[in-house]
């Protein structure tokens, strides 16, 4: 981390003794060797390496051979392979300590003895050299940089982050389609420093970093320099922004070369840099928390929002809408090299066809996103970035001394499932249901993508308590970083929680999740908070607890081994049920949960659990609002291998009754529900019979019974909470006959019969005066006439009815008479029907063409008289009903 500017002295100096002195010749600094003419040298390097040759005429063994540095004596040695003949010229070296070599002017001289006479290079006075810090560039991640519109601060302005209820003043950092600024006004300011946030945690992004090298001797923008810019461009356009920004800083101190020291986003600019510059000129490259192959959370920020592990008041609302068409957010997708090194990490289970549920691959990820429109410019920006060559970049071909610092053991998305969608009426949650899967990382940038690039297991550190926002200026991490770059690490003793073993990056703790409708809120024995907070913000005022909201569901992340006592706390937000999960997270992978399914509540309600070392499970709900508690038991408790349960169950159906056609049922239907799972069990079965407004439990077969037509909807949901999607069975009833409609036709002057049916169509055929009536389900109505036909009169008698082919009355007494006339023309001048039936009722009506009106006259059972008169021709209908007849008058 330094460079050593100085004189070197070549020509020997030899004493006039007795004995003839030894002879030193200075070979330079670094194992340069001056020419004589050359007035000084400078070289880079850790630290510089001072070499003498040693000459005696006397061939006498030395008896000292040191260098003074400000006085401080050191002993210098020879270097190996020499063979003793000291007239030959020995070289001896001396690499000196780190203290040796403090920023500044040194002056330094060399002393050797034959044992006889002593020997002084130079002989009068000292050598001097300079000691100057390679410049150190600190490039921030993704909204790392403050941004200004015009004088006025945009991000990060707390004032109004805090007391606006949408943070819609950032409004003017929204992106074009084509990836450029919308308000060319708005520009990159300094980079984020300090934060002073109301709680019990502020916001220290560099300035405990920048501090740090100051502490070591380093001055701002002398030999400290800080690279802000407009994080939401596209990361190739960042990096020529760098290249000037490093020309710049090469000019300005005269040096040959500067060390990077680059957090989040800031590794991949790095590294682009280095692609566009073979020909770099960086010594050290620092990575900090750098997603070289991506992190899911990019796909939460498109998707969902996310605050950027930004507390307390950034509304992730807000960042949904501002990502959306910023490049660089594609560009820290997970790409090409994520899937085949690390796997896939979105699972989507939401299609209604079981075999589509499935695990997204690189090109489905993408094509979810081109599916749901987000910005093609910015899909192919990530595929353009990531080349093969770019995410295995080997950083050594290139002379660069790299280093990767990646957060161990905080809890990181890993993996977004969509379990169930509401993709119809009556849906069981109202909204789609998801869950996360966490694993080890820096609370945004998975482990296998912070380890993902080309540096040696000695330059490879880890550390346990990564915030990721937060990670440069973490006091563990920047100790570390100001020790690489001064040369100062010792891998034997390094600082606290920073380790060199990636076994011991697990994952340990508790994830409780929720799903809509409730807020989520967890406290700490002594009160901190973590949840929602006022303006639609989210406070983290807990150490070691993360929480996380995606799409209306609610994750918490208890760190550790929950030692220390929590207290989860819901409060509900409307009407309706929640589902709630408490993962155990051993080693990255899920242990035992606790499942509570569809709790029922009300806008008052509220609820909360302990959670410490032990869940007890016992969920008490204040269901009412009032202090009256109830306890809720788990729906399921399960073991490791349920809880990795993404299988939905499948529910099958069997209908039972007395068969008719084309799909009928002519009695009523038994109805039984089978349901099975592979892995974690039924939960329940569930049905319903009004399109999903209402669901019932299943236990015992039940009875349809309501003639008509009927659609059963019917699910499953298993312990682990995957929620078959409904299915449909139609179940069609109809155990009654069709009833008959008997009308004279004038046209082709004889009665006709139709079919009267209120589920489906009726089918009429007529043999030998025998009339049959068969409606869709296969019941049948038979009518059986005598009937005698003249030229003008037509005389028929109902001699029986029956129904499905049991006869229910037989008319004995009932006639049937119709009389017409015609004029030559065809016209209908009169037309006489006349009906008795039985002892019910005698019905006549008389139509006279002349005078356009139609005469009713009758007797009904009760012997009351009709007489009315209608204009126009009137036709009486007779009607069967279950073996008897009406009439009526059309």
């Amino acid at each position: 981390g330094q460079e050593i500017y100085g004189p070197v002295l070549y020509d020997p100096w030899i004493g006039k003794v007795t004995n003839q002195p030894p002879v030193l010749s200075w070979l330079g600094v670094g194992g340069y060797q001056s020419d004589g003419v050359d007035p000084s040298v400078s070289f880079t390097g850790s630290a510089p390496a001072f070499k003498v040759v040693y000459t005696d005429p006397d061939n006498d063994a030395p008896a000292l051979l040191k260098v003074f540095i400000d006085a401080a004596s050191y002993d210098m040695v020879a270097d190996s392979g020499q063979d003793g003949d000291f007239k030959n010229g020995e070289v001896y070296y001396f690499t000196p300590p780190l203290d040796a070599l403090i920023k500044g002017l040194r002056q330094y001289h060399f002393e050797t003895s034959d044992g006889t006479v002593s020997t002084r290079l130079p002989a009068q006075g000292e050598l001097v050299f300079e000691v100057r810090n390679i410049p150190v560039i600190l490039i921030p991640g993704i909204l790392g940089t403050e941004m200004k519109r015009g004088d006025e601060l945009l991000w990060m302005d707390l004032s109004q982050m805090l007391f606006s209820t949408n943070d819609d003043f950032l409004d003017p950092l929204q992106m074009n389609s084509d990836g450029l600024p919308s308000d060319s006004l708005v520009s990159a300011s300094d980079v984020v420093r300090f934060k002073d946030i109301p709680g019990p945690f502020n916001y220290d992004y560099f300035d405990g970093l920048v501090k740090e090298f100051i502490s070591k001797g380093y001055i701002e923008d002398d030999d400290i320099f800080v690279f802000p810019y407009d994080w939401r461009l596209d990361i190739r356009v960042i990096a020529q922004s760098l290249n000037n920004k490093i020309i710049q800083v090469l000019s300005q101190s005269g040096s040959l070369k500067v060390d990077l020291v680059a957090h989040s986003m800031g590794g991949l600019v790095a590294k682009q840099y280095i692609i566009d510059n073979p020909e770099s000129k960086i010594d050290k490259l620092i990575f900090i928390g750098t997603p070289h192959l991506g992190a899911p959370k990019a796909l939460k920020a498109l998707l969902f929002g996310d605050t950027f592990g930004v507390p307390l008041i950034l509304n992730q609302l807000e960042m949904k809408k501002l990502a959306q068409n910023m490049l660089s957010v594609y560009q820290l997708l997970p790409s090409k090299e994520y899937f085949n090194r690390i796997g896939s990490y979105y699972y989507d289970l939401s299609s209604t066809n079981q075999n589509e549920h499935k695990v997204l691959t690189f090109l489905e990820t993408k094509a979810l996103l081109v599916n749901r429109d987000y910005n093609i410019l910015g899909i192919e920006s990530a595929d353009s970035l990531h080349t093969e060559a770019y995410d295995n970049l080997n950083l050594s071909t290139y002379g660069v001394d790299s280093y990767n610092i990646s957060g161990c053991k905080s809890p990181t998305i890993t993996g977004i499932v969509q379990l169930n969608k509401p993709n119809f009426v009556g849906s069981l949650l109202g909204e789609t249901e998801y869950m996360l899967y966490m694993g080890a990382g820096d609370e945004t940038v998975p482990l296998g993508s912070s380890t993902g690039v080309n540096v040696s297991y000695a330059n490879s550190y880890y550390y346990k308590s990564a915030e990721h926002s937060k990670m440069p200026s973490q006091e563990s991490i920047r100790n570390l970083v100001t020790q690489i770059v001064t040369g100062k690490i010792n891998n034997s003793d390094l600082p606290t929680d920073v380790i060199q073993d990636s076994t011991q990056c697990k994952l340990k703790g508790k994830l409780v999740s929720v799903h809509s409708p409730v807020e989520l809120h967890v406290y700490d024995a002594q009160g901190n908070h973590v949840g929602p907070a006022e303006n639609n913000s989210i406070e983290e005022g807990i150490g070691g607890v993360t929480y996380e909201e995606v799409d209306g569901n609610k994750f918490v992340f208890l760190s550790g081994d929950t030692s220390q006592s929590y207290t989860v706390k819901l409060q509900a937000t409307g009407n309706g049920s929640f589902n709630m999960r408490v993962k155990d997270i051993v080693d990255d992978a899920v242990g035992n949960t606790i499942y509570y399914n569809q709790v029922p509540i009300t806008s008052s309600s509220k609820a909360e659990l302990a959670i410490n070392s032990v869940v007890t499970g016992d969920l008490l709900l204040d269901s009412a609002g009032n202090g009256n508690l109830e306890v809720i038991q788990p729906s399921a408790i399960l073991d490791a291998t349920q809880s990795q349960d993404l299988v939905k169950p499948t529910t099958t159906i069997s209908l039972s009754g007395t068969s008719g056609t084309n799909g009928w049922f002519k009695s009523q239907v038994a109805i039984s529900l089978t349901a099975i799972d592979d892995n974690a069990g039924v939960l329940r079965t569930e049905y319903s019979l009004d399109s999903g407004q209402t669901w019932v439990t299943y236990n015992d077969p039940f009875n349809v019974t309501s003639e008509g037509k009927i659609t059963i909807l019917y699910r499953s949901i298993d312990r682990a909470g995957n929620i078959e999607e409904f299915k449909s069975q139609e179940v069609k009833i109809d155990a009654i006959p069709p009833e008959a409609n008997i009308v004279f036709d004038q046209q082709i002057k004889d009665i006709v019969i139709t079919g009267i049916d209120a589920l489906s169509s009726v089918s009429v055929t007529e043999v030998d005066n025998i009339t049959t009536l068969v409606d869709e389900a296969g019941n049948t109505t038979e009518l059986r006439f005598s009937e005698k036909n003249r030229r003008r009169s037509l005389s028929a008698s109902l001699l029986s009815i029956k129904y499905n082919g049991v006869e229910l009355s037989t008319a004995k007494r009932n006639k049937f008479n119709y009389v017409w006339v015609y004029n030559k023309q065809g016209v209908l001048r009169e037309l006489i029907q006349s009906i008795t039936f039985n002892n019910d009722f005698v019905i006549s009506a008389v139509y006279n063409s002349k005078r356009n009106v139609t005469m009713i006259m009758g007797k009904d059972v009760e012997k009351k008289k009709t007489r009315e008169i209608y204009k126009g021709l009137k036709l009486i209908n007779i009607v069967t009903d279950k073996g008897k007849i009406s009439y009526n008058i059309n």
